[in-house]
Formats: structure tokens, C-alpha cells, sequence
């Protein structure tokens, strides 16, 4: 193999590491926040869970915007901060819905502390 041969196979292989590199590098600019997910079954009737997501979000650190959101009937607390978005859903207490009284509990933010944030939120609801 000749030197032009190992110089070209060598510049061939550095620039595909540097595309692939590249390339990494801008699809992980464009990934958005990510949504963490948790629920559980609590004894609390709706009024008391809505208190107690309120109390819960702004325990961890969470403006609450309003005291209760209710879009096409869904009862639900929302609060951020600069990090972290975070729902709280109480709407599976309602009437002549499902009974199993089942709080939902989204956070989405960047980085790790999303997930522990959701597994904070849905501990305090108990």
C-alpha cells in the first residue's frame, strides 16, 4: 500500500468520525425536555387532592400559576419554575367517572432531575 493510499484512507476515516460527530452534535440540539410520568391511587376526595398537589408543587420549589385549571372538565394544578414544568391531574376523582381515584402526576424539564422531581411530586400526594 502505498503512502497516498494510508494518508487517504486515514483523512477518509478522520472525516467520517468528524460527520458522525457532527451529526450527534445537532440532532442533540434539536432533542426537547423530556416527560417523566407517575401515578398512584391516594384516599383523598378531588377537593383534597387539588389541595394537596398545590401544597406538594410549591413544597418542591414550583410556582403554582393558578389554584385549579379546569380545561374541557379536567381538574388539574400546573406550576413551573425556570427548570421544570409539572401537572398535577385529579380529574379520576370526579362523579360518574372512574373511581379509582387515580392522581397523575407529568413533570418535563431538561437533565435528570425531571424524573426525581416526578417521583417527589407523586410521593407527596400520599
Amino acid at each position: 500500500m502505498s503512502k497516498f493510499n494510508k494518508i487517504s484512507a486515514k483523512a477518509l476515516v478522520m472525516a467520517s468520525v468528524a460527520v458522525g460527530v457532527q451529526a450527534v452534535s445537532t440532532f442533540g440540539a434539536f432533542a426537547g425536555p423530556a416527560l417523566f410520568y407517575r401515578y398512584g391511587t391516594v384516599r383523598l376526595n378531588q377537593r383534597d387532592c387539588m389541595r394537596r398537589a398545590s401544597v406538594s408543587l410549591r413544597r418542591e420549589g414550583l410556582n403554582v400559576r393558578r389554584p385549579e385549571v379546569n380545561i374541557n372538565n379536567t381538574p388539574f394544578i400546573f406550576a413551573d419554575n425556570e427548570d421544570y414544568s409539572a401537572i398535577i391531574d385529579c380529574s379520576q376523582f370526579a362523579k360518574r367517572y372512574r373511581a379509582n381515584k387515580r392522581v397523575t402526576v407529568m413533570v418535563s424539564g431538561y437533565g435528570r432531575g425531571a424524573n426525581t422531581l416526578s417521583s417527589a411530586l407523586i410521593d407527596n400526594m400520599y
